[in-house]
């Protein structure tokens, strides 16, 4: 819904989910949330936006992003589903190959 709208996240990673009741999980801290219609953004020049371990990696740059889309949200979405199939806090950048934290290895078939 927020995608559709324009609106843009961000920051998602484990500590910004929460789970309310056992079949709900909210997203939440909206701090560096992107609105396309916004006359200012929270953000400097320069500034990396997002969570180090879940950013996606074309967004890394050191340089601002001018155009801000919802892909950044889907590649850390991606990231946050790995985190709870496979138990780990965190998967810095590509390394899902490397054999311990490669799931097709750890996961029983």
């Amino acid at each position: 819904m927020l995608h559709e709208r324009g609106i843009v996240h961000r920051d998602i990673k484990p500590a910004n989910v929460y789970a309310p009741r056992i079949d709900q999980l909210i997203l939440g801290d909206l701090g560096i949330v992107f609105l396309p219609d916004a006359e200012d953004r929270p953000t400097e020049l320069g500034e990396r936006v997002g969570p180090r371990d879940y950013m996606a990696p074309w967004l890394d740059t050191g340089d601002r992003v001018d155009e801000v889309t919802p892909s950044s949200d889907v590649y850390m979405l991606g990231k946050l589903l790995w985190c709870m199939v496979s138990g780990r806090i965190k998967l810095p950048y590509n390394f899902y190959r490397k054999p311990n934290l490669d799931l097709t290895n750890n996961s029983p078939t």
